[in-house]
């Protein structure tokens, strides 16, 4: 009997914990789908880190065979300036000393030429260069690389770099050096490598003719000089497995199938060198060799998930029997009525406390370190009396308690409060809730204080930001209006005002010559010196574009005409502060009001005015007292 007996409180318990069980088995298919998820989100960030990866060494072999070629060109340079000291560049001294930085460089060969292009070498060799471009150029003083080409006599891909020979920095071109280089030879120089030699490197040019190759394409390329037509052992293709030659101008990422290395990712990237490219490749299997791992990750991660659950469900079976111990003492605790318990938990609360309405009385809902409750005689009226209620809203507090007596279901109010012990008010909802008795006449009321300081922090940072320029931070159109109506209002405001309206000049042409950030950036600056020329008690707003209005109450026309003559000669100051090419300066209209009839739009029209005179002859202030231009210096 044991047994049946045992089945059946299992069966109980399982019955009492569907649903948390069934809980439990929703959120393991939650947690396998984002597994699942996750695991395809990071292969994702895998394939692009990889490719990251492939552009960024690509990149830097890019950078070491620019260095190699760098080396080359420093030689060639370096010979035509020794040679520069010969009055003959062929005789047996300056062949002698060509010989000499020939032997220094990594160079196959190097010429020097006479100004008609008829070269030697260091051997005595002659060859006509006349109709070579490169050199060409380094006889009218340039130097650089020339073309790839095949030599007719030996069937070798060479290309040289030249430089002018000059007898004076500012003489003319006396002749020039020049220095050939191979493909293999190159190849040995820089010795690039990629992904553990799995992948293909070469310097092309866009036609295909070859410049560079790594040793693992060496071999591919099996004596074929163009890269884009040599025949891929493992094809059944002539054209071979790459993708056919170069559009002008392009670079970037591609990808290709190969019959014997899959798919491939191949990266080009302009050299710098006349039109030259780098290209490196890396089978894909090579870039994600993490996808078994990552599955037996995920397999791993779905056995902990399973072990997990069913902890989980012993941990309930666990928790259930505790808890049918427990009802009957929490019920014998419990203390107030159903309806007052329902009120209660009705309200996210600070404090929660029960008053009495006859005896007046407040009484915690939590004890004090001795075990008793806490109980406040003629509580509301203490608190007051000890500080917790702010001043100015005690009788907001007492009347809360008062309107209760009434029959009034619920009251609230927000007040500052503080606690015990804090010196600091903090904004509280505080909310009565009446407790009715069968003759529907108010016995008690539960009390409620809620922290809603950071609501009301919230609350006020919208309304700020609702007058606020987002970009400069200065007053908007509305927030501007506020404070014009707020001098009207003001019982000690001055006299008179200054109202001066700014439109910065030749904001188009920064906009369109150097780009919106540095638009923005200018109007942030420009706020800044508003800023720091505003007197105390003024405000600088941003109404629109690039137009700006400087409210100083207090001044007259004096100080204000002297005000805007402070920030025409300030403002053309940040064309040098910001180091940009356009002039920036600023045109003013000045109006002084009576404060006592201030309005936003009447004030502004006058303004306005006086700027559209000003912005006739730029940089200049003009006031609406006889709409004089004044120079800004």
């Amino acid at each position: 009997m044991a047994q049946p007996r045992r089945f059946q409180r299992l069966k109980t318990q399982v019955r009492k914990l569907r649903l948390p069980l069934l809980g439990l088995f929703v959120l393991l298919l939650g947690l396998v789908f984002s597994t699942f998820d996750l695991y395809f989100q990071q292969d994702r960030a895998a394939r692009l880190q990889s490719e990251s990866l492939l552009y960024e060494q690509t990149q830097s072999n890019a950078a070491r065979l620019l260095t190699a070629l760098g080396r080359q060109m420093d030689a060639v340079q370096t010979a035509a300036a020794a040679l520069s000291a010969f009055s003959d560049l062929q005789g047996v001294t300056a062949r002698t000393t060509l010989r000499s930085y020939l032997g220094e460089s990594e160079l196959v060969s190097m010429w020097v030429t006479n100004r008609n292009g008829l070269g030697q070498d260091p051997s005595g060799n002659v060859q006509d260069f006349s109709g070579v471009e490169i050199v060409n150029k380094a006889l009218l003083g340039q130097a650089g690389w020339s073309a790839a080409w095949q030599e007719p006599s030996t069937g070798q891909v060479m290309f040289c770099a030249c430089a002018p020979v000059r007898r004076a920095p500012n003489a003319p071109v006396s002749g020039a050096v020049v220095g050939l280089l191979t493909t293999e030879q190159l190849s040995g120089i820089a010795n690039l490598s990629s992904f553990d030699g799995t992948g293909y490197i070469a310097a092309t040019q866009p036609d295909g003719l070859v410049l560079y190759y790594s040793r693992s394409l060496g071999t591919r390329l099996a004596g074929h000089q163009n890269f884009w037509e040599y025949s891929d052992p493992d094809s059944y293709t002539p054209e071979g497995s790459l993708r056919g030659p170069m559009e002008a101008g392009e670079e970037g990422l591609f990808y290709y199938r190969s019959p014997y290395r899959g798919r491939v990712a191949s990266c080009y990237v302009r050299l710098g060198v006349g039109d030259w490219y780098l290209f490196q490749d890396v089978p894909e299997s090579v870039m994600m060799r993490s996808g078994l791992h990552s599955l037996i990750l995920l397999l791993e991660l779905a056995a902990k998930l399973l072990l997990c659950f069913l902890f989980l469900v012993f941990c309930l079976s666990r928790y259930q029997r505790q808890r049918e111990k427990g009802v009957e003492q929490a019920e014998a605790r419990l203390q107030l009525t159903n309806q007052s318990l329902e009120i209660a938990l009705t309200h996210a609360t600070i404090s929660l406390f029960l008053y009495d309405v006859y005896s007046r009385t407040l009484t915690a809902h939590h004890v004090s370190d001795t075990g008793q409750p806490i109980v406040l005689e003629n509580g509301p009226a203490q608190l007051v009396q000890r500080g917790a209620v702010a001043p100015q809203h005690a009788s907001t507090f007492l009347g809360l308690f008062h309107q209760i007596k009434s029959g009034i279901p619920t009251v609230q109010a927000d007040l500052l409060l503080r606690a015990v012990g804090r010196a600091d008010y903090i904004w509280n909802r505080v909310i009565l809730t009446t407790v009715f008795d069968q003759y529907r006449s108010a016995t008690h009321a539960i009390v409620t204080f809620e922290d809603i300081s950071e609501e009301r922090r919230r609350e006020e940072e919208l309304a700020q930001r609702a007058h606020k320029d987002p970009l400069t931070g200065l007053y908007n159109r509305e927030g501007l209006r506020a404070q014009v109506n707020a001098l009207r209002c003001s019982p000690d405001r001055p006299a008179t005002g200054a109202f001066l309206l700014l439109d910065l000049d030749h904001f188009k042409e920064v906009n369109d010559t150097l780009g919106h950030p540095a638009g923005d950036r200018l109007l942030r600056e420009a706020a800044r010196v508003l800023e720091c020329l505003c007197p105390d008690g003024g405000a600088c707003a941003r109404i629109g574009g690039d137009e700006f209005v400087l409210l100083a109450p207090g001044l007259g026309w004096q100080g204000a005409e002297e005000l805007a003559g402070q920030i025409c000669r300030r403002m053309p100051l940040l064309t040098e502060a910001l180091e940009f090419q356009v002039p920036v300066g600023i045109s003013v209209g000045v109006h002084v009001f009576e404060c006592a009839g201030a309005h936003l739009d009447a004030i502004y029209q006058e303004a306005d005015v006086a700027l559209y005179a000003a912005k006739r002859e730029r940089g200049r202030w003009v006031a609406t007292r006889g709409l004089n231009v004044e120079p800004s210096v």
